[in-house]
C-alpha cells in the first residue's frame, strides 16, 4: 500500500492543519455530528484514554471537556504533532504508529480512539487486535463503506485519491473486532452532511436528517460515516 504521509504533512505545512478540521461550513457541521455522537457513545470521566491517529489535536483537545483521567495522542506526522503540542496544553502528543500499540501494556487504557485512521494504515485488522488489547473498549469511526457517494469520492476525487481515501462495510469492521475478541458491538450509521460541499447542501441535508435519522436501512446507505464501539 502506498504511503500516504506525506500528503498529510504537505496538508500542514501549508495551511497549518489538516484540510478537513478547516472552517468550511459542511466540515465544521461533519465535525460536529461526529463529535456528538461520538460524546454519546462512551462515559469519558477519569477515563484514560488514548486518541490514536490524533493529528494536528483538533478533535483529541475536545476530548478535555469530558473530564477524563488522562489523555494520550499519537500520531505518525511529525508535523501534525508539533501542531497539536504548539496548540494544546495537557495532553501528552507523541509521534508513533503501530510500533506504539504493540508496546503498550495490556488493558493501559479505558478507551482507545479510532477516528478516521484505519483505511489509512496497511493491515487495519492488526491495529484493532492491538487495540482491543491494550484498552477495555475500542471506538472506531470509519467513512461508510455502503455510501455509493463515498465509494465515487474514492474513485474520482484528487483529495481522496492522494490522501488514499478508502471505506470498509460495517460487516468487515464488526468482524475484525470479534476476530480481537470483542463481544459487545454497538454499531451506528452517522452524519448524513459530507466534508467537502457547497454550503447550501449543508442547509438542505440538516432539513431532511430528522426525517431519516429513525430508518435505519436508509442510513446505512444515505450516511457519510459508521460507528462502532467495542468492548469484551
Amino acid at each position: 500500500m502506498k504511503d500516504y504521509n506525506k500528503n498529510f504533512d504537505r496538508d500542514v505545512l501549508e495551511s497549518g492543519s489538516y484540510i478537513y478540521t478547516k472552517n468550511k461550513l459542511s466540515s465544521v457541521t461533519a465535525n460536529a455530528n461526529i463529535t456528538g455522537e461520538i460524546k454519546k457513545k462512551f462515559s469519558y470521566k477519569k477515563k484514560k484514554i488514548l486518541d490514536f491517529g490524533c493529528g494536528d489535536g483538533s478533535y483529541t483537545v475536545e476530548l478535555k471537556s469530558y473530564n477524563p483521567k488522562i489523555i494520550y495522542g499519537v500520531d505518525i506526522s511529525k508535523e501534525a504533532i508539533k501542531i497539536a503540542n504548539k496548540k494544546y496544553k495537557n495532553i501528552n502528543f507523541v509521534v508513533g504508529g503501530y510500533s506504539y500499540l504493540k508496546k503498550c501494556s495490556n488493558n493501559k487504557f479505558d478507551v482507545v480512539i479510532f477516528r478516521g485512521v484505519l483505511h489509512h494504515v496497511q493491515n487495519p485488522k492488526k491495529y484493532v487486535v492491538e487495540a482491543s488489547r491494550i484498552s477495555k473498549t475500542v471506538l472506531i469511526l470509519e467513512p461508510n463503506g455502503h455510501n455509493p457517494i463515498v465509494k465515487l469520492l474514492e474513485k474520482y476525487s484528487k483529495y481522496h485519491i492522494e490522501h488514499g481515501e478508502r471505506s470498509f462495510t460495517s460487516n468487515q469492521l464488526t468482524k475484525w473486532c470479534r476476530d480481537a475478541g470483542n463481544s459487545s458491538i454497538d454499531l451506528s450509521f452517522i452524519n448524513i452532511v459530507p466534508f467537502f460541499c457547497p454550503d447550501f447542501m449543508v442547509y438542505i441535508l440538516k432539513l431532511i436528517y430528522p426525517f431519516i435519522k429513525y430508518f435505519q436501512i436508509i442510513k446505512r446507505y444515505l450516511c457519510g460515516q459508521i460507528l462502532i464501539v467495542a468492548s469484551k
